[in-house]
């Protein structure tokens, strides 16, 4: 428990280096990177126990009334103000406030910011408890004005104002952090010297210099608060520094799509993670905390759409719309009324038996897809046809009059080598002749396509609909979590998910969520997105890709890709830009087997790195060696943001059973 329960905030200053922003406000309503240097002090008193606080107020002193009240979390808040704040310093406000102080209190200068870390030592630090301590940093060569020397037992001796380079700099030379802990005796000397003063009418100087000069009468110790961060704010370069200083922590999400698998015959027993070269993720995962996280649930498709919203913290279980149409739409800024009906519409290829060979057409490039898209014929005005990525499309039924939910529909790329007549559409009820009819439109693309094909000469042999969804409902990403998120990703439907939470995304060039994506693209988005966002996921799709095409290399090659392209360049900046202010976690979304091409409904292993994290001695980053214990706790991918924020994640396994693909 704090010895002291209040304290004092000297607020009455006029800020005149600030102008104009301090033209209508005190300085200690400066806000650095969005939040007013006086609320930090508060928020900080406020999680250490402190119970009554006192704002000596003068300049625009009503400001400070109007945006904290009489109260702020526990805290009762007074005010004092100080009438004659023009012509008087901070010794003058400490007077006003020297019945707070005679009772023991903490002294702090409203012009400082810091972090909540310094109060801990000052409140809570046993060799503190029963001594005033002055807050201090060490004195070096950028430092300058007052400087105080303390003896072997911390005693402040000496206080200089230094303007000059010295000679040297010891381990016993203090910089003020503009916080003082007094004890109630302390506090009963200091009113009476501040009293002294007033008296003499000397109250144009600083509260350090009445300290100062009674270091002899009553023993003031140095509070070393080492490297914890501070800064006072005089001037614009100090504010420039303050929100370097003090930005938030940077938070990363690294989503490997599919990149878990089962080991290899081929690859020696080794899955292609383990096979890959990743030196970063491997580095990563040494310096972090593992495990296995759930992606999949119980009533969703086992697809990437469930793995990837259950990462970003959305419930695909109560946020799905049935399918990820919907969420390619939004991200090409197609909008859906309630009642509108979107399809994911690819372009396929067939063999002579109407047998899917290729769910990509060949990996039909978009240009030449935009060029079949816009010869085909739909036959009825309230279906409406838009290009996407490669063989990505999307079709909107307009007022379609019957739920998504009431269809049912195959994916192509979990179907290869079955006759098209085994995905087409169903219904149920009244929704069979809706079916009926959007199966009609697949079956008649086939034959426009073969003779559209005769002058394109393309791969695309069906335009296949599946996917049917509604428009999505979602609450914004930032009133869920308390900060500000973005999206780096080259499939739509991801970035959909961004666009429907409200999370800064654009459509990248060169992201095509293939082997051949622009990695340097994506890693340039990924550094310009950080700096206005707290919290970047980044999804890479290859190894998905990869899997579903049951190319083994390929598999491995995305996956060191990724670490090559992405990771090292990525952990190279946020060393350099963020140092000790960053997290990354990395994970695969979910399994993709080389095997049989199909999506696996296993937990994925985990990696978190970065800003207070305690590494668990896994040294690389592999299906097996992550989570192959026995007492090994699996949670929901829902509670990946959170735990990526700071919070900790339940503790439950989870069964159940999961859809298969599509």
């Amino acid at each position: 428990m704090a010895a002291v329960r209040g304290a004092v905030i000297l607020a009455a200053g006029m800020g005149t280096r600030l102008r104009p922003i301090t033209e209508t406000m005190p300085k200690c309503m400066t806000e650095v990177n969005g939040r007013p240097i006086l609320l930090n002090a508060l928020s900080a008193m406020n999680r250490y126990g402190i119970e009554e606080v006192t704002v000596v107020v003068g300049y625009c002193g009503r400001a400070i009334i109007d945006a904290v009240g009489e109260r702020f979390g526990g805290i009762s808040v007074n005010y004092l103000w100080n009438e004659i704040y023009a012509e008087t310093n901070s010794m003058y406000s400490a007077w006003l406030a020297r019945s707070v102080l005679e009772q023991g209190a903490l002294l702090i200068e409203g012009d400082v910011l810091f972090d909540q870390e310094v109060l801990k030592l000052a409140l809570e630090a046993p060799e503190y408890r029963d001594r005033s301590v002055w807050l201090a940093d060490r004195f070096g060569p950028e430092s300058e004005g007052s400087m105080s020397i303390s003896d072997e037992d911390g005693r402040i001796t000496e206080v200089r104002i230094v303007r000059e380079t010295l000679p040297e700099y010891r381990d016993n030379y203090y910089k003020s952090a503009g916080i003082v802990r007094v004890t109630a005796d302390y506090g009963r000397r200091f009113s009476d010297w501040l009293s002294a003063e007033v008296e003499r009418g000397n109250t144009n100087v600083y509260y350090d210099v009445v300290l100062a000069q009674h270091l002899s009468e009553a023993p003031m110790h140095v509070c070393d608060i080492g490297r914890v961060p501070w800064i006072e704010i005089d001037s614009f370069e100090d504010l420039r520094e303050a929100e370097e200083l003090f930005q938030s922590r940077k938070h990363l999400i690294v989503v490997m799509d599919g990149a878990a698998d089962l080991p290899i015959a081929e690859l020696g027993g080794r899955t292609p993670i383990e096979a890959a070269c990743a030196p970063t993720i491997n580095l990563l995962t040494k310096r972090g905390r593992t495990g296995l996280v759930q992606t999949m649930y119980p009533g969703a498709p086992l697809d990437g759409i469930t793995a990837n919203m259950g990462i970003l913290g959305f419930d695909p279980t109560r946020y799905y719309p049935t399918g990820r149409a919907s969420f390619e739409a939004m991200a090409q800024d197609i909008f859906l009324d309630e009642k509108d009906m979107a399809f994911r519409c690819n372009l396929i290829s067939l063999d002579d038996e109407c047998q899917i060979t290729d769910f990509t057409a060949g990996q039909i490039p978009t240009d030449s897809a935009v060029r079949v898209l816009d010869r085909l014929q739909l036959g009825s005005d309230d279906l409406e046809l838009y290009s996407g990525q490669g063989y990505r499309h999307i079709l909107v039924l307009r007022d379609a009059g019957w739920l998504a939910q009431d269809l049912e529909a195959a994916a192509p790329h979990c179907n290869l080598g079955m006759p098209v007549s085994e995905i087409m559409l169903r219904g149920d009820g009244p929704a069979a002749q809706l079916a009926e009819r959007l199966n009609r439109l697949m079956v008649d693309s086939i034959s426009q396509l073969r003779e559209i094909n005769k002058d394109l000469g393309t791969k695309a042999d069906m335009l296949c609909l599946w996917s049917p969804s509604h428009c999505p409902r979602m609450p914004s990403f930032e009133e869920r979590f308390g900060v500000r998120g973005a999206i780096v990703a080259g499939l739509d439907f991801i970035r959909g998910i961004g666009v429907a939470t409200g999370m800064h995304t654009k459509e990248i060039h060169g992201a095509t969520g293939y082997l051949d994506t622009s990695y340097r693209e994506k890693l340039k988005y990924a550094k310009l997105f950080l700096i206005h966002n707290d919290l970047l996921f980044l999804h890479i799709n290859a190894p998905d890709e990869e899997g579903h095409a049951g190319n083994t290399s390929g598999k491995i090659a995305s996956i060191e890709q990724i670490d090559r392209e992405i990771l090292t360049p990525l952990l190279e900046h946020l060393e350099r830009r963020y140092p000790d202010k960053y997290r990354i976690l990395i994970l695969p979304g979910h399994y993709t087997s080389l095997k049989d091409a199909q999506h696996l409904d296993r937990p994925v292993p985990y990696c978190l790195s970065g800003d207070g994290i305690i590494p668990d001695g896994v040294e690389e980053f592999s299906e097996e060696r992550i989570g192959s214990g026995e007492d090994t706790q699996i949670f929901e991918s829902t509670w990946l943001v959170k735990m990526l924020l700071g919070d900790q994640p339940p503790v439950e396994k989870l069964d159940g059973s999961r859809r298969t693909c599509g």
